[in-house]
């Protein structure tokens, strides 16, 4: 199992290898996107640490801590980190929902998510998102994307193994 900073640094290293820019308002959201479909197509954390639902939407304490003093700035990619930590299967699903949500902003992310269970739940509650509720908001996330009609050439499943499958193949890092 990774940190949430591991997958971070992962997200930030696509930013980087598009020519996109990443604030921590919409890293936080990407990690959180990250784990949601992680626990609903492989029925396990991607990552160990807790998030929390504040204000702006689900939150890593330990993020928010590294990434907060930039603001809204683009948070730069870490040169020195190494994707091939990651395995195929995982490193396929973030390089999916970073195809998938790159072109959403900051504040549709926001706005989103705000109206979505896990966060309400918690905020509801108070504390951290819990695995549970994860897991079957982005299982029937994924259930309506399967049975609406397309508005994508492929579901996020499909996506998913593309992504797998051109990673194993050597199509990119």
């Amino acid at each position: 199992m990774h940190t949430a900073l591991e997958t971070a640094k992962y997200f930030l290293s696509l930013a980087d290898e598009h020519g996109d820019e990443l604030d921590q308002l919409k890293l936080q959201k990407l990690c959180y996107y990250a784990q949601g479909y992680n626990l609903a197509m492989r029925g396990k954390p991607l990552f160990s640490d807790p998030i929390e639902a504040e204000g702006e939407g689900p939150v890593v304490r330990d993020l928010q801590r590294r990434f907060d003093h930039g603001g809204a700035n683009p948070i730069p990619a870490d040169q020195s980190f190494d994707r091939d930590r990651f395995g195929v299967m995982e490193s396929a699903l973030l390089h999916t929902v970073y195809r998938e949500f790159r072109a959403v902003s900051s504040s549709d992310f926001a706005a989103a998510i705000h109206t979505e269970s896990p966060w309400c739940e918690a905020r509801e509650r108070g504390g951290a998102l819990r695995a549970e509720t994860m897991r079957d908001h982005f299982a029937a996330r994924i259930e309506r994307a399967d049975r609406a009609a397309p508005t994508y050439e492929h579901t996020l499943e499909e996506s998913f193994t593309r992504s797998a499958a051109d990673l194993a193949a050597g199509r990119y890092r």
